[in-house]
């Protein structure tokens, strides 16, 4: 919400719908249509009264409840979407651009690259239109001190990839019942249930980079007699494979033998994995007010989901490098489920122009993960009955976990205060205190303490403001807190814990036993955020004009970060061995602002609306430590994208500075360094020159330095509605200025791998002097590193603007309808469009981590959606 405030956990916002705590940062398990409206809590005195889960805002959702008047919606959409083809090359221009490439090289071009009689749009094969139906009805109404609101509601979204059986696909079922019962002026008590059953796949088994990468030299199937001739040659030469359970349509592919990718339509036939879920979220509440202003509530709520992932690995034959002997089944179950007890008292009162408002609580909560996973081989037949593991005759593999207390939630004892008091609602003055114990912390470390303090000043409430007839509201605030951060995600990182290991023996056989799984430290604490805002509110001209401001800084502390111990110390944890601990501070600081108009011509009522916000993450002490995006040996620096140390920006790119590319081998030899040896002696024409950062003699690691920054210097949205006789319009708009994207497309365009590419995009490289000074040649062979070094020819301009939304609407007179409803029907478009100067699939980079931050790593492009809808109340 306002940048960041962990380095490796989360800065999602932590979701509240109606009480219980679900996720952070999804929203996936609450129908939209049953969401009466969100509140965003940004600052610590909003935040801290849920506790360190906190620190990075809070999201609370209100679903409806219901109304006097008993009333039923029906609502839905029905629409179309597709990624837009980026027009890969096709064979003759692939063929080509090849042949030329090994020509320059002295190399002829290998047979299985040089084929011209076939061409495979690998773009039309694998993708496809995908289409969405949402459909919703809900009944609301009050009798008797009793209210409810029910809804159920379908969703059904197949997958761009054209996969088979609808792994990709994704459909959920949801159901809410929403009960208060007034039982006099003293007893209320209410619940809520919303089970949901959800159903889904892997993405079809497959990935947009193997479409965008195979070569389309290369045909999508074969036939039944080449698949079987190829499966008997293979059979004859090897005698663990068996016919048993052996299915030809599995095999009747081909696979890109010049460059190593798997056809991704063979992938997706193979595609057996499924996933269904059960979960519910459900709360009850008790409310007694004994005297006036005095509630004591008592609520327990939670929620469980249970997962089960069912997987068929059929037996299949394509290749000696994409092929297998074994037909296997298995299934992953995961349950997980917390509760959580919240106790309150509070008392709200008044004496003249003094207003209060004082609550004291307690809670508890506890989070519990289960999980068992089962691999069978030797499946007896390729039928859908025996794609289970319980047709497996072989166990090859299974596992399992019990984790009360698991992360992210882990088990908290809470207690918390609030003060809140205003004179003539114009002074404002509040407090609050709460202190939490986790489970994921060691017990000298369990509690932390987090206080908060707010004021307010509504000018415009004061009797010398009266006479000012343009300002109809003014507001000053300010808040200074402290929240919690982010938690271990495991109750053992405080402490070593044993995990199961193996090695083979001498003997060629397989040795069990336990080892330390992890490099624990026994001192961790809380991560704990200090945070500043001021702001103000003001309404302008009849309240036509508003406007809304803050300044904020955050200052995360305690960071916990993975650092590398000494492989040494003999910990099997993977490559390099790390201990999770607290470190250092960082600093984020920002700004934001919305700026709201609304008025009305004649007929015609119309409606503005723009948010603009900055921030930038800085790390202010890292102990000494240097991060990187990835913690690798030395061997590996030269790959290294973002840097971060004390001073700097969070994840800024890092690397070598490209002063441009080598036009003739006299260029070479002229860039020298200060005592005159040639600075790149292997470099040729059409290589990058880098800059000599240090100024010695030669160009090495130390002439990395900053070369972009990731975060945008502004980040906009824009809102534009209007309404005339029933009919009304709404534009949206998102934008993102002045950032910079690590554009990894471009190693991939690096001969070597032998990928296909964007049509026309080989054209962008260096072909002799004068050609280009931006791209650098591409070769075979790549002594200086053009492509494995980061440099800033990977660092693009990522600013784009995105029409996020284009609908049209009408809304039927109710004089038409007898009164007796009101219906609405409306058309729309999502992602109609993108300025932008950035060449990838998608400027929206997602994000995948704070040191990682805005590479672009070759993500799926955003499609356009195009909708009809409707929205009946009766």
């Amino acid at each position: 919400m306002r940048g960041f405030s962990t380095i490796t956990g989360s800065s999602d916002p932590l979701i509240v719908v109606d009480g219980v705590i679900t996720s952070f940062g999804g929203l996936n398990d609450i129908n939209p249509s049953d969401i009466d409206k969100i509140d965003v809590l940004k600052d610590a005195a909003a935040t801290a009264i849920y506790g360190s889960r906190g620190g990075a805002g809070v999201l609370l959702v209100t679903t409806k409840r219901g109304k006097e008047k008993t009333q039923i919606n029906f609502n839905g959409t029905s629409g179309m979407n597709y990624w837009v083809n980026p027009k890969l090359a096709q064979t003759d221009e692939f063929v080509s651009h090849y042949r030329q490439i090994y020509a320059n090289n002295n190399q002829t071009l290998p047979a299985n690259g040089a084929v011209t009689g076939v061409n495979t749009d690998w773009w039309n094969e694998a993708t496809k239109k995908a289409y969405t139906h949402n459909y919703n009805v809900s009944a609301s109404g009050s009798k008797n001190g009793l209210t409810f609101y029910g809804s159920a509601g379908y969703f059904d979204q197949t997958s761009n990839f054209a996969a088979q059986r609808g792994t990709a696909d994704y459909q959920k079922i949801t159901t809410r019942f929403n009960i208060d019962y007034e039982i006099s002026k003293v007893f209320k008590f209410g619940v809520s249930l919303a089970p949901r059953m959800e159903r889904y796949g892997d993405g079809g088994g497959t990935s947009l980079f193997n479409i965008m990468s195979i070569a389309p030299n290369v045909a999508a199937t074969r036939s039944a007699a080449e698949t079987q001739t190829a499966v008997n040659a293979y059979a004859a030469t090897n005698p663990s494979w068996s016919f048993t359970a052996y299915n030809p349509v599995y095999s009747q592919f081909t696979r890109s033998n010049f460059n190593n990718i798997n056809n991704p339509l063979a992938a997706m036939a193979r595609d057996f994995n499924q996933s269904r879920l059960f979960g519910t979220q459900g709360s009850s509440y008790l409310e007694i007010k004994p005297i006036k202003g005095l509630t004591l509530r008592s609520s327990i709520s939670g929620f469980y989901n249970s997962i089960n992932q069912t997987n068929y690995q059929p037996k299949y034959y394509i290749d000696p490098q994409d092929r297998s002997d074994i037909s296997g089944a298995s299934q992953n179950s995961v349950i997980n489920y917390r509760w959580q007890l919240d106790n309150t008292i509070n008392y709200i009162g008044s004496i003249n122009k003094h207003h209060y408002n004082v609550l004291i609580g307690q809670s508890a909560d506890n989070y519990t993960y289960n999980n068992t996973y089962v691999y069978r081989q030797d499946v007896p037949y390729d039928a859908e009955p025996y794609h289970y593991i319980s047709a497996g005759a072989t166990l090859a593999d299974g596992s399992g976990s019990h984790q009360p207390g698991a992360g992210p939630f882990g088990k908290m004892s809470s207690y918390f205060a609030r003060v809140s008091y205003d004179f003539n609602e114009t002074y404002f003055i509040a407090g609050s205190f709460r202190a939490d114990g986790s489970s994921m912390l060691s017990p000298a470390n369990r509690w932390g303490y987090f206080p908060t303090v707010s004021g307010a000043y509504v000018i415009s409430n004061e009797s010398f403001m009266k006479n000012i007839k343009w300002l109809n509201y003014l507001k000053l605030r300010g808040s200074f807190g402290r929240v919690g951060g982010n938690l271990p995600g495991s109750p053992g990182a405080y402490e070593s814990t044993l995990g199961l290991s193996d090695y083979i023996n001498g003997a060629n056989s397989r040795v069990y036993g336990y080892v330390p799984s992890n490099v624990p430290d026994p001192n961790i604490k809380w991560e704990t955020t200090q945070d500043v805002t001021i702001g103000f509110d003001a309404d302008f001209f009849n309240n036509k004009l508003s406007i809304t401001a803050d300044k904020y800084w955050r200052s995360p502390k305690d960071m916990l970060l993975y650092l590398p111990v000494q492989p040494s110390l003999g910990y099997p944890q993977g490559y390099i061995p790390t201990v999770y601990t607290n470190v250092g501070t960082m600093r984020t600081s920002g700004w934001e602002a919305a700026i709201n108009y609304k008025d009305k011509i004649g007929d015609v009522s119309f409606g503005i609306g723009l948010t603009v916000q900055h921030f930038i993450s800085k790390a202010v002490d890292l102990k000494g430590q240097i991060l990187y995006d990835e913690i690798s040996n030395d061997v590996f620096q030269s790959t290294r994208r973002t840097k971060t140390a004390a001073g700097d920006i969070l994840g800024g790119y890092y690397g070598y500075k490209v002063l441009g590319v080598f036009q003739t081998a006299q260029d070479v030899q002229n860039y020298k360094s200060p005592n005159g040896a040639v600075l790149q002696p292997n470099a040729r024409p059409g290589d990058f020159m880098y800059a000599n950062v240090n100024g010695d003699n030669t160009i090495d690691l130390n002439d990395r330095t900053s070369i972009g920054n990731p975060y945008p210097k502004l980040s906009s949205g824009l809102n534009l509605q209007a309404s005339y006789h029933g009919f009304d319009f709404r534009m949206e708009f998102y934008g993102s200025f002045g950032n910079k994207v690590a554009d990894d497309y471009l190693v991939r365009m690096n001969p070597i791998y032998g990928y296909n590419f964007i049509s026309g995009k080989e054209n962008k490289f260096w072909t002799g002097p004068g050609s280009t000074n931006s791209y650098p040649v591409l070769s075979l062979s790549d002594p200086n590193g053009n492509f494995s070094k980061n440099s800033s020819f990977f660092i693009k301009n990522g600013t784009y603007v995105r029409n996020k939304l284009l609908q049209l609407g009408y809304t039927v007179p109710e004089k038409a309808l007898g009164g007796r409803a009101k219906v609405r029907i409306y058309v729309s478009a999502q992602n109609l469009f993108t300025i932008t100067k950035y060449d990838g699939l998608n400027p929206e980079v997602p994000f995948a981590g704070v040191l990682r931050y805005g590479i672009d790593n070759g993500q799926n492009p955003i499609p356009k959606f195009f909708n009809i809808g409707f929205n009946a109340n009766f």
